[in-house]
């Protein structure tokens, strides 16, 4: 597993600093919806039945990603703008351009674009034959 994990590292690194200098992600008119997060990258772990995902995303402005439950576990780099992290059982983190945040596998959380939205690029594993994200229960 040591290997995948430094792949992981040698493919996020570089184009995380490419897309923070604004060379790797085009900018289209603002939207008022979150956008689809755009896949650059996915790659087989070896000798397990998962893959390493990467991709970038865009949040309007104070627009939220409904309670949720990621399968697998992703880590998320804000290139711009900030991200309100709701996560169940703890208090709300806001996460600034430059900063980074983990997901826990089966964590149960709400994101929120802050007032100027965001865009970050992220990092998850996820077993293909599942869905990655679900709805949440019911509080």
């Amino acid at each position: 597993m040591k290997t995948e994990y430094f792949i992981a590292m040698l493919v996020a690194v570089p184009i995380a600093a490419a897309a923070a200098s604004g060379s790797v992600i085009a900018t289209e008119a603002a939207s008022a919806a979150n956008q689809p997060t755009r896949v650059l990258q996915r790659i087989n772990l070896s000798k397990t039945p998962y893959q390493l995902g990467l991709g970038t995303g865009e949040m309007a402005p104070n627009t939220i990603k409904e309670r949720r439950i990621q399968t697998g576990p992703e880590v998320v780099y804000v290139l711009e703008g900030e991200l309100v992290l709701m996560m169940e059982g703890q208090a709300s983190k806001t996460i600034k351009a430059g900063d980074s945040f983990q997901i826990p596998a089966g964590g149960v959380h709400v994101t929120k674009a802050g007032p100027q939205g965001a865009r970050f690029v992220a990092s998850w594993v996820w077993e293909p034959a599942k869905p990655f994200v679900v709805p949440a229960p019911k509080q």
